[in-house]
């Protein structure tokens, strides 16, 4: 790399002192300094000596101010810029990440995901600086840095300033703004009013050399690459990356379009069509916090800067702790305003009953995407439309401020939607919106105008407080959607079939469903919602064909497939992810392979934590988490995602298995204060005839670890209970195990005869090997103080369970012996 010239070093030295030289470009030569008066490192670029003889420095230096007052998180600002014995100069924050071209050379092809969220942010930078009649000229690689996981766009106005001040002298001495590969047609041939336009052709460039590796032109010389322009098509994405979505590779072939009549109109138009397939961000990076106080407190752009800036670094900490420390586990700050959407009521033609619980279905969706807003799932309030919840528990429950009801009402011809707003304290009814009406071939636009007007109401309502996030129409296509709605209901049937044993009907419910869904998808193949809620029915279907905890193969497979369609088609699908996840589970629970099961779990868990990453409000999914960290033995983090399942939303589905993961966390994290909570008050009370909590008590009765007096009238009663709650082919075996709890609790009262009676009443009527039976009488044998024969079973029961071995090591009824060099031995991975 190039010295650091003495005459440079020494002109630059009482203000901007040279440490090294960073890199050095077509026109000018960047390096790291200090900058002496705020004691910072910094980026100089010094224009090269030719380069600077072609301008004149006033005007160069006069445009440069231009780009220094641009302030926008996704581009790097100017600090300064000068002269100084015949040095032009200007000075850029030293960014210590590295830029898109060492990324680029290091991993040639970026996740999709990662590419889409870089073109997006640098797209927002443009259409920033669009609006200000500047345009880069230069987008490519090594202009745009990557600073704490975000894309910042550098040398904005530079390029604009060198030929503002340089004019035609520039191609005289051999001098071409723009970058060969990334330059645009009407750019690469020479014109000078080049607009937004060419800038968006740049971008274009980028973002298919993230995606394929390269960029679409290449060649030696700019003639060679305006010959390409001329003669080629760029290569299709989908050709290098096959897993790239259709939609993608429309926006960049639009952006590389060769008449820029033909490219998107604006950069805002281009991040807007990444942005409509990527879920919105309901939280604040802390690394985008993180920069913009320390911009603020460089710049002093405030009077009170700092005491600004120690306000914010410490709402930066804060975030940024909560995202080291609780991982995707940090709570959400506090709603504005907490919403439900009820039931939507349907009136006029009969068979509108799917409609109406579609546009409810969707609306709640929506208003999801709010900033500020917390809305309880769709799901949650047809539960509790169906068991005929009271709406005064509804608002009790959730805390709500405002609900949300409407009807719909179909016709021949068209289709009519209205709703209003009501204040759920005092039940006054605070907003109307006229009906909507809409031909029938338009369902899925009327559903937009509905979603835009609740908005406009809200807005209204709640004023600034809430930032909107625009609601667009899921599809195009009428009929993909009506058969959509019409699935949802099918399953809703199989469900209620289901519950009431008839696995047959349920069945046929789920097979009308998928048939609508696979019309839906036909109808519209970009949209995921069809296929995502086609994997959902081969889960269930799986479930329906086996037993407690073994699923068939055959649909658990196609699930995955549509998991993985659902993913092609839209990456940042949060309901793909926790779809996948769920069907890993199924995977894993019916593995016989050590290895293969701790591969499913991992990838469960990783999708799952997608899944709420994506969309923080699916309660589901983090339920689903929270028993996959259990089964992984982490169960701090179990019982964070059960908390958080159950503060996004109190009644699931399945909110009793949520409670139950919370229950064996707080045992298994041995917080035993907690234990009496969520185990006995709330899990018995809300949940009498689930037997898991009658286990859970008796189990707490059966070790001296918790320190609860040893009822051994309770515990039989308990015993009887969970025989009675289980199946009547369980019921036999489940004696046996319960019977060695009710053993260790008699052994804590000092009943040992009684004890011993019981252990070999339970022995004599099991088979010869019953790993479960060795687990419960372990520890009754340890509640006599048996430590040889509790660790004999502990051995016999991991010989046959090898994967339990950290489990056990971590279990809670064997605490006291954690210390024992043989219990050491066992349990060791």
């Amino acid at each position: 790399m190039t010295q650091v010239p003495d005459d440079l070093r020494s002109a630059l030295a009482d203000r901007y002192p040279i440490e090294r030289p960073l890199g050095s470009g077509g026109m000018a030569t960047v390096y790291l300094a200090r900058d002496l008066k705020h004691d910072r490192l910094v980026a100089l670029k010094v224009l090269k000596s030719d380069c600077a003889a072609s301008l004149g420095s006033e005007r160069f230096l006069r445009e440069i101010e231009i780009a220094a007052k641009m302030t926008h998180p996704h581009i790097l600002p100017l600090y300064d810029s000068g002269q100084s014995d015949g040095f032009l100069y200007y000075v850029m924050p030293y960014v210590e990440g590295e830029s898109l071209r060492d990324r680029l050379k290091r991993e040639k092809q970026l996740p999709l995901e990662d590419a889409i969220q870089i073109a997006r942010q640098a797209a927002d930078a443009l259409g920033y600086a669009h609006k200000r009649g500047i345009v880069h000229r230069d987008i490519k690689p090594e202009n745009i840095l990557l600073e704490e996981g975000e894309a910042v766009v550098a040398d904005f106005g530079i390029a604009r300033a060198v030929t503002a001040a340089g004019g035609g002298t520039l191609t005289a001495s051999g001098f071409v703004v723009g970058t060969p590969s990334y330059m645009s047609p009407e750019q690469a041939t020479g014109e000078h009013d080049l607009d937004a336009r060419t800038d968006i052709f740049a971008l274009g460039c980028v973002l298919q050399e993230m995606v394929t590796g390269k960029p679409p032109f290449s060649g030696r010389t700019l003639q060679a690459v305006i010959a390409q322009h001329l003669t080629e098509a760029p290569p299709p994405l989908r050709e290098v990356r096959p897993e790239t979505p259709p939609w993608l590779e429309r926006v960049v072939r639009t952006a590389l379009a060769n008449s820029p009549d033909e490219r998107l109109p604006s950069a805002e138009q281009f991040s807007q069509s990444l942005t409509a397939h990527v879920a919105p961000r309901r939280r604040l990076r802390a690394a985008v916090w993180r920069r913009w106080v320390t911009r603020l407190r460089r710049r002093r752009q405030f009077a009170y800067g700092a005491v600004i800036a120690l306000l914010l670094i410490g709402g930066a900490y804060a975030i940024d702790k909560l995202f080291r420390e609780g991982g995707i586990l940090g709570r959400s700050s506090s709603p504005v305003a907490t919403i439900a959407v009820l039931p939507f009521q349907e009136f006029g033609a009969d068979g509108a009953s799917h409609l109406a619980a579609g546009f409810t279905y969707y609306l709640a969706e929506y208003l999801g995407a709010i900033r500020g807003l917390a809305v309880v799932s769709p799901e949650s309030m047809h539960r509790y439309d169906r068991e005929g919840f009271p709406v005064d528990s509804i608002v009790a429950r959730h805390g709500l401020d405002m609900l949300i009801g409407g009807s719909v009402g179909v016709t021949d011809q068209q289709i009519e939607v209205s709703a209003g707003l009501t204040d759920a304290a005092s039940r006054v009814r605070t907003a109307n919106i006229d009906p909507l009406t809409r031909p029938r071939a338009e369902e899925a636009l009327l559903l937009r105008d509905l979603a835009e007007e609740v908005g406009r109401l809200l807005r209204r309502q709640l004023g600034s407080r809430i930032e909107r996030i625009e609601a667009e129409a899921v599809t195009t296509c009428a009929q993909c959607l009506e058969n959509f709605f019409e699935a949802r209901a099918f399953r809703e049937q199989a469900w209620s079939r289901r519950t009431a044993g008839d696995s047959s009907g349920a069945m046929v419910a789920l097979e009308q469903a998928d048939s609508l869904l696979a019309l839906a998808e036909s109808g519209d193949p970009e949209w995921s919602d069809p296929i995502v809620e086609r994997g959902w029915m081969a889960a269930d279907r799986a479930g329906l064909t086996g037993v407690m905890r073994t699923y068939d193969a055959d649909w658990t497979h196609l699930g995955m497939g549509h998991a993985e369609r659902a993913l092609e088609t839209d990456p940042s699908d949060a309901r793909a992810f926790q779809l996948r996840g769920n069907l890993r589970i199924y995977l894993a629970e019916n593995s016989g392979d050590p290895e293969e099961m701790a591969r499913l779990w991992e990838g469960a868990q990783s999708d799952l934590e997608q899944a709420v990453g994506l969309k923080p409000s699916l309660a589901a999914a983090w339920s689903r988490l929270s028993y996959v960290y259990w089964e992984r033995g982490n169960f701090e983090r179990a019982k964070s995602a059960a908390e958080r399942a159950l503060e996004e939303d109190v009644w699931l589905h399945n909110d009793a298995i949520t409670m139950i993961r919370l229950c064996q966390a707080v045992l298994e994290l041995e917080q035993f204060q907690e234990v009496s909570h969520w185990c006995i008050e709330e899990g018995r009370l809300r949940f009498p005839a689930n037997p898991t909590f009658v286990h859970v008590e008796l189990t707490v009765l059966a070790s001296d670890v918790v320190g609860v007096f040893p009822d051994v009238n309770r515990a039989w009663g308990l015993a009887d209970t969970l025989v009675q709650l289980m199946r009547p082919q369980r019921r036999a075996g489940t004696r046996l195990w319960v019977d060695m709890d009710v053993a260790a609790v008699l052994a804590r009262a000092g009943l040992e005869d009684s004890a011993r009676a019981v252990i070999g009443r339970a022995r004599a009527a099991s088979p010869e090997e019953n790993p479960r039976l060795d687990y419960h009488e372990a520890n009754a044998r340890l509640q006599f103080g048996e430590v040889e024969e509790t660790l004999r079973l502990l051995e016999r029961y991991l010989n046959a369970q090898p994967a339990r071995r950290s489990r056990i090591a971590k279990d809670w009824w064997f605490k006291p012996l954690r210390e024992d060099s043989r219990f050491k031995g066992l349990v060791a991975e």
